[in-house]
């Protein structure tokens, strides 16, 4: 087993600090893995020789922001995954590491043996573009401390209670590999976080769910045709100077915005692609906006850490337009919407499999834009008046700013980092 925690640290760009806790040395050993950003890429130089570790104990996993200036990648952040790949292992969704920050995390393996964990790093440069990095990491694993021994008390464990059959042991992982369930009915959302687009693989094809976390505490799978998206006019806000948001409109005019940072009282509206492993899809995601209806133009676009923006989608210079995501990616970026009206939106999303073959799926989003604005069918059935909270969706940063400066902020990028591997007799390779 491998438990993988983390927490905050002084720093700047990624190096890892590999510190390794045998259980007399009082002062732990500490190994450096220099990450760097160098021709637009992720550059990494691993360790040479494997960690050594006694089962039980922990091998501590410092990452340090030195290499990395404020202002190489967008949004000053790299996110890191660690994956067991010698044995029936668990994955664990990516830790966010800030620039001028850290996070330090925690290896425990459960028994001997000579464990692989594979680590990828990802970040965006300020133009949006992805850049990645990854390696496997080695660690050698001695057999634990004795421990006095111990009679078992065979009035209270008798020895047949105490020895499971290996199906028994087996089905906790069995079932936490089940993909959850869709939810039926629909659902008009107008707070919260949502993950408009959340591919996964089901009965082999790739399918494009919302992954919706609206109701904080919650997260339901929906089909996107079940979800009308609700864009009130506490997102109104004055159109900037920017000739890459000209298409938007005059400058100082208003706009509905769904702001890149959460804010309390309007949609924070992403994307992911967590749920798509390395194990069965290579390379990266491709999404593309295939058409647009309504009153006015919609635009998906970034903001750099110097104000600059980067136009993912358009509508009004021809459609379709692409954009390629990666494997592992939580991301959030500004939704504006030039007009009030009712806006249909289609996405095409396609992926590689590991085979060789192309899977892909296709879906309509639905957005109200304005409070004027109403459903197509009214039903308060249909309207989830409990989630209409002013809470902050708890996945994402306290203390964002108003929706009227929503236009200056950099890419946020999730992820928790707490994963359990468990070594078993048949080597499988899990993401």
């Amino acid at each position: 087993m491998i438990r993988l925690r983390s927490g905050a640290m002084a720093g700047v760009a990624l190096s890892l600090l590999l510190v390794a806790v045998p259980a007399a040395v009082a002062e732990p050993e500490v190994v450096s893995v220099e990450l760097a950003v160098r021709d637009r890429a992720l550059q990494v130089t691993p360790l040479e020789q494997p960690l050594t570790a006694l089962a039980g104990e922990p091998v501590r996993l410092r990452l340090d922001t030195k290499a990395i200036p404020p202002g190489t990648l967008f949004g000053d952040v790299v996110r890191m995954r660690a994956t067991g790949v010698d044995g029936a292992a668990a994955g664990t969704e990516p830790t966010s590491v800030p620039a001028s920050g850290g996070a330090t995390t925690e290896w425990v393996f459960a028994t001997e043996g000579t464990h692989t964990v594979r680590l990828d790093v990802e970040a965006y440069l300020l133009d949006g573009t992805p850049v990645q990095a990854q390696w496997h990491q080695k660690v050698e694993v001695q057999a634990a401390r004795q421990q006095p021994m111990q009679l078992p008390d065979v009035a209270t464990a008798p020895l047949a209670a105490a020895e499971a059959p290996p199906a028994a042991l087996e089905a906790p992982a069995v079932a936490a590999a089940a993909q959850p369930p869709v939810a039926t009915g629909k659902v008009t959302v107008e707070r919260g976080h949502v993950d408009a687009l959340a591919p996964r693989l089901i009965d082999g094809g790739l399918r494009v769910h919302v992954k919706d976390g609206s109701a904080v505490g919650t997260v339901v799978w929906r089909e996107p045709i079940d979800v009308e998206f609700k864009v009130t006019d506490a997102a109104r806000v004055a159109l900037p100077d920017a000739p890459a948001l000209s298409f938007l409109g005059a400058a100082g005019g208003q706009i509905h915005l769904l702001p890149q940072q959460e804010q309390p009282g309007v949609l924070w509206i992403g994307w992911s692609t967590e749920e798509l492993k390395p194990a069965d899809i290579t390379g990266p995601v491709t999404w593309s906006l295939t058409s647009v209806a309504g009153p006015g133009p919609f635009g998906l676009f970034t903001t750099g850490s110097f104000g600059a923006h980067s136009v993912i989608f358009n509508s009004t210079d021809g459609l379709p337009d692409t954009h390629s995501v990666a494997l592992g990616t939580h991301a959030h970026a500004n939704w504006a919407f030039g007009k009030p009206g009712r806006y249909k939106l289609d996405f095409a999303v396609s992926a590689t499999k590991t085979d060789g073959s192309t899977v892909q799926d296709k879906e309509s989003y639905t957005f109200l834009v304005g409070d004027t604005t109403s459903t197509a069918t009214p039903d308060n059935n249909t309207t989830r008046d409990g989630r209409r909270n002013t809470t902050l969706a708890s996945t994402g940063p306290a203390g964002s700013p108003a929706a009227a400066t929503a236009l200056a902020l950099g890419l946020i990028v999730t992820g928790t980092a707490v994963m359990v591997l468990t070594r078993r007799r048949t080597a499988k390779e899990t993401s």
